[in-house]
């Protein structure tokens, strides 16, 4: 049923309009948020850890820039995402101890597949401080993207049913761990 989904999505989405989507939302972070304390300095072809290399940058947002790099130990694309050395000292910062923590637990639940855990990380120094990098699997686009490149903008039933229920497990998994999920940018553990 999954993959009939998927083939009746893949036949109604039109990638030309993601691809105008992403041109259109393809700003740049702010050159001033490269100071001590802010986003560290990266370009392609850069090793980190002596390990990853990296290929381009996937975004960023307020506390992080994320970058897509090849394992050196493999084939495999994975996902860097490098903290802001500021935030990488915050003491409040729950986000390596919650990944971990779901990491390491039950993955035979129907949800663990549906929650990102880390791979991987590391610690990285440089002129704007010391970072914190989480190396992830590669995801695909997120579902604002994804939306836009169906007609009028709306995911088909079928596959909205779907995102629906992999979000829904991927919740009832954290929340059996003892972690909510308080929004886009926090999650709280009990």
């Amino acid at each position: 049923m999954f993959k009939s989904a998927l083939s009746r999505a893949k036949r109604a989405f039109r990638p030309s309009s993601i691809s105008k989507t992403f041109a259109s939302s393809a700003l740049e972070e702010s050159a001033e948020q490269y100071c001590p304390g802010g986003y560290h300095p990266m370009y392609p072809g850069m090793t980190l850890n002596n390990r990853y290399t990296v290929k381009r940058k996937l975004g960023f947002g307020q506390h992080s820039t994320v970058w897509l790099a090849t394992d050196g130990r493999g084939t495999k694309s994975v996902a860097i995402k490098i903290l802001t050395a500021s935030r990488s000292q915050d003491p409040d910062l729950e986000e390596l101890r919650l990944l971990n923590l779901l990491r390491n637990a039950d993955a035979l639940h129907c949800g663990f597949s549906h929650v990102l855990t880390p791979l991987d990380f590391f610690r990285l120094d440089g002129p704007n401080g010391n970072h914190l990098c989480l190396v992830t699997e590669l995801m695909g686009m997120d579902l604002t993207t994804l939306q836009r490149g169906f007609e009028g903008g709306k995911l088909p039933m079928h596959l909205a049913m779907q995102v629906a229920r992999q979000m829904l497990l991927g919740l009832d998994f954290i929340h059996q761990h003892g972690i909510i999920h308080c929004g886009r940018s926090k999650a709280c553990a009990n």
